[in-house]
């Protein structure tokens, strides 16, 4: 039985490049639209049924953020101050019940109908596979470990590339230019935080690094398109993010 009901959100990061523009906030209370961006994707995923939302912030972060209302009854605020994005991701795994959950960093921002549309066509997926795997028993191909939404490269900087398979599995990560890039959504088994200590051994510092070495170590993940999903990273961004959300009716 498939069931999609914790998420975590990635939000320790300082976020230096929009700081300039957004009163020095860090990015997890950066506004768009009037709502924090931490505080839109707690509210997403509570709306796409979540019933737990965990959260990494920084100390920062947390010293500001307590001096504002929290109208996510489901938002539990972790603090630690990590090094790197990988450092935090793995850090969830000491909050998280073993199963399926839904990660976002805290600056990928999608319609409110996209992120419903990703989770449930995620879980349909995973449901369909794991059902997949009980008729076809020892004869069955690799179960999913994970979906990951993808979506078209629009020239933004510093995105992670995604190459599919004929299937539509990821079949890898990398720098170099294709179509596609990562979205900042993935739903994830916690199982794959076994890959830890062999990863930390190998010095990787970020979530991309994590997420490229997952192929070549038998990971399976489904990739799944999103129209829209604008990375936020500098103020520019945060125009073209509420320029799309009103496109989509969202104001």
């Amino acid at each position: 039985m498939v069931s999609l009901v914790q998420g975590a959100i990635l939000a320790a990061g300082r976020g230096e490049r929009l700081r300039n523009a957004a009163g020095a906030l860090p990015k997890p209370l950066v506004e768009l639209n009037g709502e924090p961006l931490l505080l839109r994707q707690a509210r997403l995923m509570a709306a796409a049924g979540l019933r737990r939302v965990v959260a990494i912030v920084n100390r920062e972060t947390f010293s500001l953020f307590d001096k504002r209302p929290m109208d996510v009854a489901q938002l539990e605020l972790i603090v630690l101050d990590t090094r790197n994005s990988l450092e935090t991701m793995l850090a969830f795994a000491d909050y998280l019940a073993p199963g399926y959950f839904l990660a976002a960093t805290v600056d990928a921002v999608l319609s409110s109908f996209e992120f419903r549309s990703f989770c449930s066509r995620a879980m349909r997926l995973l449901a369909n596979n794991d059902q997949s795997d009980a008729d076809l028993g020892a004869q069955t191909v690799r179960s999913l470990d994970g979906v990951v939404a993808v979506t078209r490269w629009r020239g933004d900087q510093r995105p992670l590339f995604v190459s599919l398979s004929p299937t539509g599995d990821v079949a890898g990560f990398a720098q170099d230019a294709c179509s596609l890039v990562t979205a900042g959504l993935y739903v994830l088994h916690t199982r794959l935080f076994a890959l830890a200590p062999q990863e930390q051994g190998a010095r990787l510092t970020a979530l991309r690094q994590w997420l490229a070495i997952m192929p070549e170590r038998q990971v399976r993940l489904a990739a799944l398109v999103v129209e829209n999903a604008i990375d936020v990273d500098e103020p520019t961004d945060l125009h073209a993010a509420r320029k799309m959300l009103s496109a989509a009716g969202e104001m």
